[in-house]
């Protein structure tokens, strides 16, 4: 079973936000990765927050999946500035409700 069906399985409409809140964000446009199964492969704790080193790596494979923002997030390194603007509570975590959030205030 992969990933994303397990967690569908489990937190489906958890499931349905992130990739909502991918969307909204423009991480998926031509990039070929799937941004709900980033989100979730980055979530190395299971705890459906990203903390700093796991938004990294969310950013990182939306990078490699093509993905135009995670690739200038990258290429300038600017990691701890993309998760502070999307944090909205200031915890140094992002949630799948931040990034709408931060979304809808764009």
């Amino acid at each position: 079973m992969s990933l994303v069906a397990k967690a569908d399985r489990t937190t489906g409409r958890r499931l349905i936000t992130l990739h909502a809140c991918a969307l909204l964000l423009g991480l998926t446009g031509t990039a070929a990765a799937d941004p709900v199964a980033d989100f979730l492969a980055a979530d190395a704790n299971g705890d459906r927050l990203l903390e700093i080193s796991e938004f990294r790596a969310f950013i990182n494979r939306r990078a490699q999946g093509g993905d135009a923002t995670a690739q200038r997030v990258r290429s300038f390194r600017a990691y701890s500035v993309a998760l502070s603007r999307v944090d909205g509570n200031g915890d140094g975590r992002v949630s799948g409700d931040e990034l709408r959030t931060y979304d809808a205030n764009r």
